[in-house]
This record gives structure tokens, sequence and C-alpha cells, in this order.
């Protein structure tokens, strides 16, 4: 194969008959993307995504254990709040002392009012892409639930990383 065909795809039509002629249309193949920065990209922020996942999932148990003891004594709503608030504080430490640890040299109640305004934003999100899911695309609510959670997660990591625990 020469150096120039690699670039170009071939095509043979299925039921050519061996007395007919191919025909060959030249098709250029080029990524569409940077793999290599994407790659780039992906490397840097592999750890401290997946360390915010995990993070999130924990807070996710500390919000279900918390709203399972509060609904006994509290109207629903309220032990939701509260369930929420305790969660929240709780991913805002771990995600400081771990995922986002080299920011720790800014003042912990101006990255935590910074991490609650991500928080409710995520959570409007959620509730909206949740919304959608169930009432007009149908899906179970579980489903629907997984689905919101996994759209939300990377803009609030991204919001997080960029603006409550930048290096700035």
């Amino acid at each position: 194969m020469a150096a120039d065909d690699r670039h170009h795809a071939v095509i043979q039509e299925p039921d050519a008959q061996p007395a007919l002629r191919t025909r060959v249309i030249a098709v250029p193949v080029a990524p569409a993307v940077d793999v290599g920065g994407l790659r780039r990209l992906v490397t840097s922020l592999g750890p401290s995504f997946t360390r915010y996942c995990i993070v999130g999932g924990s807070g996710y148990l500390v919000n279900a254990g918390v709203f399972w003891a509060a609904v006994r004594t509290l109207p629903y709503p309220v032990a939701f709040a509260l369930a929420f608030a305790v969660a929240a504080t709780s991913n805002f430490c771990l995600n400081r002392r771990w995922t986002f640890a080299s920011s720790r040299h800014r003042r912990a109640a101006h990255q935590f009012g910074r991490f609650l305004a991500v928080s409710v934003l995520a959570l409007v999100s959620d509730l909206v892409v949740l919304a959608l899911l169930v009432e007009s695309a149908l899906l179970p609510e579980l489903l629907a639930a997984l689905v919101a959670i996994a759209f939300t997660t990377p803009v609030s990591f991204g919001a997080n990383r960029l603006w409550t625990f930048s290096h700035r």
C-alpha cells in the first residue's frame, strides 16, 4: 500500500461481477479531533474526576442515610433539605481534602460558598433533566435519575474545578 493510499478508504460494490469494473471512491480519512490533546486531557483529569465521582457516591450514601433517619421525625421536605446540606458539607470536605487538595491554600469559607452554589445549580439541573426524562421520554424514575446524574456530574466537576477549587 502506497503512503498516500493509507488516507483513503476503498469501497467496492458488493455485487460486482468479475467482468465488471469496480468503482473506487477516495474518501479522505483524518481524525476529527486532536486525539493527542484529548488523551492528555483525559489523562490529566481522569484521576481527579474519578475521585470526584467516589466522593459523590459517598455523598449519595450520606444523603440517603440522613434522609432515612430524619424523615422519621421531620416532614419529608425538611428531612430532604437537611440531608442535602449534610451531604453537601461532607462532599465539600472530602473534595477539598482529597479531590482538589492542591487548592487548600484558599479560605475554606469562600470555597464552601462557591461549592454550595454549584451544588444547588447541579441539583436544579438534575431535577430538570429528571423531569424531562420521566415526563417526556417516559423513562422509569430510577433510570432517569441515573441519566440525570450522569449528565450533571461532568458539568459540576468542571464548575468546581475551574471556579470553586481554582488555583486563582
